[in-house]
């Protein structure tokens, strides 16, 4: 059974493992085959927030790679743009990845 948006939330949240380039692989799996609500809850339940701040605390280009690709998964439901805009701080962060990578 897929995990609910919330679940992947959660799991970014808490820290309780190493989120990997490959944690971010399914995620963005995720994102492309679930309906667009999932992504708008996603963003919505802070994910792509605690996402960002974890690419901050850990530089990795592996790992922002994988962000910049669940990035685009979000952009490509289109639903879920206005949520991004709502958390304008991710969006500075994923363009500095961009800039730097």
């Amino acid at each position: 059974k897929t995990k609910d948006a919330k679940w992947w939330a959660e799991r970014f949240r808490s820290q309780r493992e190493v989120i990997t380039p490959l944690v971010l692989r399914d995620l963005q799996l995720t994102i492309n085959q679930e309906s667009s609500d999932f992504s708008k809850k996603f963003i919505e339940e802070l994910g792509l927030t605690y996402l960002c701040k974890l690419g901050q605390q850990n530089p990795n280009q592996a790992y922002d790679r994988e962000l910049l690709k669940v990035f685009k998964a979000l952009i490509d439901t289109k639903v879920a743009v206005q949520a991004i805009i709502n958390h304008n701080d991710c969006i500075y962060i994923v363009a500095d990845k961009v800039s730097n990578t």
